[in-house]
């Protein structure tokens, strides 16, 4: 970008947003789009922004986050192939708990401008939240990240016999299915066994690829919320 094009840019504040929206949004080659900016000019054509949308999914040994900590995340950005993901090693259980897969989240929360869960609301942001409270950890702040939660738009708009991610995937036909994590997983994972580990890891990653899925055939139903996570 030109520099009397960013000169421009930073007299108002629309411009301002932009060109911050610019430095923080990633291209599908993982660079920000002020440093590819041809990505940003060919996936954005005559200057219109999207959100930088990303599906969210954690792992975690407890419904509670002061008796369990976060096993893995996954996010799969909106229209890009690759998963971010971290999970936690077998040494780090030891020393520092969750703390290194929850530095990891919170940092990767900043590229994105909305961030869709299933049952998020409820789960996924509250625990990731107590979780980096308790760790001493900045959580984004309120209305710096929107949410939409599709546990909540199957709630207001379908009529089925279960809310649950799974069964929504069902209903709609997508392909990715679910895969059930047993006891054995979790304390597997628990006493850091790498094959445990690989098995919740990947149950994650499906997760969330079936959330996009879902998303896209439900999110039409309902107006883009300003929630804020």
């Amino acid at each position: 970008m030109a520099r009397p094009q960013i000169r421009n840019l930073v007299r108002t504040e629309e411009g301002r947003k932009h060109l911050v929206w610019l430095s923080s949004t990633y291209c599908k080659h993982g660079h920000p789009y002020l440093v590819h900016f041809n990505c940003y000019e060919k996936e954005h054509p005559g200057g219109v922004i999207r959100e930088n949308i990303g599906f969210l999914d954690i792992e975690a040994t407890n419904l509670k986050a002061d008796f369990g900590i976060v096993i893995c995340y996954c996010i799969k950005p909106a229209r890009r192939d690759r998963i971010i993901q971290r999970c936690v090693q077998p040494s780090e259980l030891k020393k520092s708990l969750d703390r290194e897969v929850l530095i990891h989240l919170i940092q990767k929360l900043q590229y994105f401008d909305r961030i869709i869960t299933h049952y998020g609301s409820r789960f996924d942001l509250p625990f990731i939240r107590s979780r980096a409270l308790n760790l001493g950890l900045d959580f984004p702040i309120y209305k710096s990240l929107w949410q939409t939660d599709t546990w909540r738009i199957a709630r207001q708009k379908l009529c089925i016999s279960s809310n649950r991610l799974g069964n929504i995937a069902r209903l709609l036909g997508v392909k990715e299915q679910k895969t059930p994590i047993t006891s054995e997983h979790w304390l597997g994972a628990l006493m850091g066994k790498r094959g445990s580990l690989k098995y919740i890891l990947d149950h994650c990653q499906k997760d969330v690829l079936i959330l996009e899925e879902v998303y896209n055939r439900i999110s039409q139903f309902t107006p883009k919320s300003k929630t804020s996570i």
